[in-house]
């Protein structure tokens, strides 16, 4: 589709008197400074509001257009190439994760996807999750327990009572990777900071999302020592593959959706790490009695 300007009640001094310019060959003819002028202006107010590019060779009625026709696309044709120029620039910088799940989402499918262990495991803003969680079921779940943990009796019974031996318990620790929030907003800082093309694919690939960590420990007590081991279930994920009101692009995504180009997913990862860990128990038995990790290892598990 192209839209076509020519000049109305345009009138130019000839030096002596106004002559009436009743088309674009004598517009051009006549003040060929002025019609460059306004082609100029008409050329970046057509990229302004329809958000294109204006190549020359673009054809119009079997010729080349002139300099006062604008080449408008439709509405979605104007979405569509420009989520072409979007996969493009995210090719071009490595952003794996975004360009897979930007190209799923245009495929308009809707079927989820299920991200495996060690992709997940290539961002330093996964790693860095799974010891933040790992280190809390270490330290405040063990060493230093807090009241509102599962663990805090079953470490508590296993440390102070001499009849005690076996005890088991599940908590879970969540790591919140919203950006919207100042510690989502830090988490993605700090690993950008290492890994910025991974950090830059998760952000625009996932988004806002979560990392939670649920564990289930059996502990043995030996003496003065406690045998803790287990499984530590991650799971990372969001509510889905969307552009939420207020995101870039969400305008865009909705052209898209109501043609039936583009449909919201599901995604996730899932993995377990085994645990095995041995607690030394000081001043075992006593109502005072504290607690220090000896060892603490996890290992990919099945």
């Amino acid at each position: 589709m192209a839209a076509h300007f020519t000049p109305r009640n345009l009138w130019l001094h000839t030096g002596r008197t106004l002559s009436s310019v009743p088309n674009n060959t004598q517009f051009r003819a006549r003040a060929k400074a002025f019609y460059e002028a306004v082609t100029t202006d008409l050329k970046a107010r057509c990229v302004d509001t329809f958000g294109i590019k204006d190549p020359a060779d673009v054809k119009i009625q079997n010729g080349l257009k002139d300099d006062l026709a604008c080449v408008v696309r439709t509405e979605l044709e104007g979405v569509e190439a420009l989520t072409q120029v979007l996969l493009a620039e995210g090719r071009k910088r490595g952003l794996k994760l975004a360009v897979r799940f930007f190209e799923h989402y245009l495929g308009a499918s809707g079927s989820p996807i299920e991200i495996g262990r060690d992709e997940a495991l290539e961002f330093d803003l996964i790693r860095n999750a799974v010891q933040e969680n790992n280190e809390r079921f270490k330290e405040r779940n063990f060493i230093s327990p807090e009241q509102s943990t599962p663990g805090y009796l079953a470490v508590e019974e296993i440390a102070k009572n001499a009849a005690a031996r076996f005890t088991h318990f599940e908590d879970h620790w969540e790591v919140d990777i919203n950006y919207t929030s100042p510690s989502g907003l830090l988490r993605y800082a700090d690993a950008a900071r290492t890994d910025p093309v991974g950090t830059a694919s998760a952000f625009f690939g996932t988004g806002a999302s979560s990392l939670t960590s649920t564990g289930d420990f059996l502990l043995r007590r030996q003496g003065d020592q406690v045998l803790v081991t287990g499984t530590i279930t991650h799971r990372w994920t969001d509510p889905g593959f969307n552009f939420n009101p207020g995101q870039e692009f969400h305008k865009e995504s909705q052209i898209l959706e109501r043609h039936g180009k583009a449909r919201p997913f599901q995604w996730s990862a899932e993995w377990r790490d085994e645990v095995e860990g041995l607690l030394q128990i000081e001043n075992a038995f006593g109502s005072d009695a504290t607690r220090r990790w000896i060892s603490f290892e996890t290992r990919s598990g099945p």
